[in-house]
């Protein structure tokens, strides 16, 4: 009688283990992204610079938010990633305040200083050229003030170089907000969500970049990871259940 209990007993557990969690995978699944726990010691709240000013994650909107790395000039992925975003964002259709898109320049010579940058094709191109904004900048403000401040003319390249990198997100949707920043202050914000950047191999002006997608709440903690592969409905399911709570 044992014996039968046992192999009863063995048989019941293989069909939960096969059956039952086969049925319940995606309750299973929902209810840990509608309870998600967030990753410790990685990612959090920034600050950088956008097309109107300084901007601070935590203040911009979405209750939740979908934030990526790259830059204006990615001849490949960075389109890639926007373009799975805007597919996410299209199919989940939130309502405002819901669902924030945040695209991280880690080009600051371009897409924040606005310097002109010859790229593999041997084309020069600055933020300038891409807006088609003045290119004239007067000798006599083109050099750093005596206390270090920012002079009008790195004011404007600044605002040259936000301008088209906004432009540049802003084809994928309006809604989405590109930022990018000094080289110490990208540098703090790559170590907070581990950012890879280095020189891409035989392109001039290029770079190869961590290519994440990172599912954050308001204040830039963590709750799930997506690649360049993952399927953009599981992205939208995920949010779904998020933005359903």
């Amino acid at each position: 009688m044992n014996r039968i209990r046992t192999k009863i007993g063995k048989f019941g557990l293989a069909f939960v283990l096969t059956f039952g969690l086969g049925l319940g995978a995606n309750s299973l699944l929902h209810a840990q992204v509608s309870s998600p726990t967030f990753y410790t010691g990685f990612g959090g709240d920034f600050s950088l610079h956008g097309e109107d000013g300084p901007e601070r994650l935590s203040e911009l909107p979405g209750k939740w938010k979908l934030l990526t790395f790259g830059y204006s000039h990615c001849p490949d992925i960075c389109s890639i990633l926007l373009s799975k975003i805007q597919s996410v964002y299209k199919q989940v259709s939130p309502a405002e305040g819901e669902l924030g898109v945040v695209f991280v320049s880690i080009d600051h010579r371009a897409d924040f200083e606005g310097a002109i940058v010859t790229r593999d094709n041997g084309i020069a191109q600055s933020a300038s050229e891409q807006t088609g904004s003045d290119k004239a900048v007067d000798s006599d403000d083109a050099s750093a003030t005596d206390d270090g401040r920012t002079t009008p003319a790195e004011q404007r390249k600044e605002s040259k170089g936000l301008h088209a990198l906004q432009a540049f997100v802003s084809r994928f949707n309006p809604a989405f907000v590109g930022l990018s920043g000094s080289p110490a202050d990208l540098a703090l914000v790559k170590e907070q969500y581990g950012i890879f950047v280095g020189d891409r191999a035989g392109m001039k002006g290029h770079f190869s970049h961590t290519d994440r997608i990172f599912l954050t709440n308001e204040q830039g903690q963590v709750a799930k990871l997506y690649g360049r592969d993952s399927d953009y409905n599981e992205i939208a399911a995920d949010l779904r259940v998020l933005l359903a709570r």
